[in-house]
């Protein structure tokens, strides 16, 4: 990235809102115009508009990784 180039804004979400987005199904948007539509999944929307958008970036530490593997591991029996 070029210093010119704007630098995306850092997001980190709650764990909730990634365990309810991946353990909610999948959001039928591909990509995501502007004001960004809604499902029913309000958590599969949030992550999806982050992971598309060029002025943020999704921001994940290994305790945040770890807490999500072990919900979804006991909660919902995942692999």
């Amino acid at each position: 990235m070029s210093s010119l180039e704007p630098v995306p804004a850092a997001v980190v979400y709650d764990i909730n809102v990634l365990v309810t987005a991946a353990a909610g199904g999948n959001s039928p948007f591909r990509s995501w115009p502007s004001p960004p539509p809604v499902s029913g999944n309000a958590s599969a929307d949030c992550l999806g508009i982050i992971v598309d958008a060029a002025e943020f970036a999704l921001w994940l530490s290994p305790h945040i990784i770890t807490n999500i593997d072990r919900i979804l591991a006991q909660l919902f029996k995942w692999s």
